[in-house]
């Protein structure tokens, strides 16, 4: 999601051009470290919707992991190769979008379902845990308003990959104002609010888990196809017109 408020630094002209590959590897083996020690850490119990404490956990790791690949993959091939350009012509925003608009809706529902499931196992939910949670939300919900108000789906989906010579300047008002990438440093509150509400443990650690992971995919994906876009940085093959 190319949230961020500020234009990356121009990187050194002898940088060498963005493949395809970069940032996989990263993507892969910090997804998997992560993955195993929330595991190992989370100790997840009870059920919910007939569902178990552990699968509610696969699946609050599982999603994120699955749309941080998606969107790698998508905005490479696209960058690279004007792969969703040539497949879907003028609908290949909107076609990508809604894998990613439900991938993403995925994130709160699997954290509900593991908070529910996994409750009470830090402390019994209740006023204190409660008005907590909100705080925690209230700034992730701020910064989903500015996204609605200021930024729009098209700049959160990644317009400036599928439109060549997109060089609008990037948006300063609400959230985006005040605090640098607002929505992985924001918004990403909500989960933690989701856990702290329940008082579940397993929660807590897949809202760690998910935040640090937004963070690797900003890491290896975001800020390197904004060297791109915006930085003068070589693609390593020229995507056709």
């Amino acid at each position: 999601m190319t949230a961020g408020p500020n234009r990356p630094e121009r990187p050194d002209p002898h940088v060498r051009p963005l493949r395809y590959s970069d940032g996989l590897s990263l993507q892969l083996g910090a997804s998997a470290v992560l993955v195993v020690l929330g595991w190992w850490v989370a100790d997840p119990t009870g059920s919910w919707l007939g569902l178990s404490g552990a699968t509610w956990l696969a699946a609050a790791f599982a999603v994120p992991v699955v749309h941080q690949l998606y969107v790698w993959a998508a905005w490479r091939s696209e960058l690279l190769h004007r792969t969703w350009t040539r497949r879907f012509g003028d609908r290949a925003l909107r076609v990508f979008g809604l894998g990613f608009f439900v991938l993403f809706a995925l994130r709160p529902v699997t954290m509900v379902g593991l908070a529910v499931a996994d409750r009470g196992t830090l402390w019994t939910p209740g006023p204190v845990s409660w008005v907590a949670a909100a705080l925690l939300a209230a700034p992730a919900v701020w910064t989903l308003a500015s996204v609605v108000l200021f930024f729009g789906a098209r700049r959160a989906l990644g317009v400036d990959h599928f439109v060549p010579g997109f060089d609008e300047p990037f948006v300063r008002r609400g959230a985006f104002a005040h605090v640098p990438n607002a929505m992985y440093t924001l918004a990403f509150l909500l989960l933690w609010a989701i856990a702290v509400a329940a008082g579940s443990r397993a929660a807590l650690v897949a809202a760690a888990v998910q935040h640090a992971l937004i963070w690797v995919h900003y890491v290896a994906t975001e800020r390197p196809d904004m060297q791109v876009i915006y930085g003068g940085r070589p693609l390593s093959s020229s995507p056709p017109r």
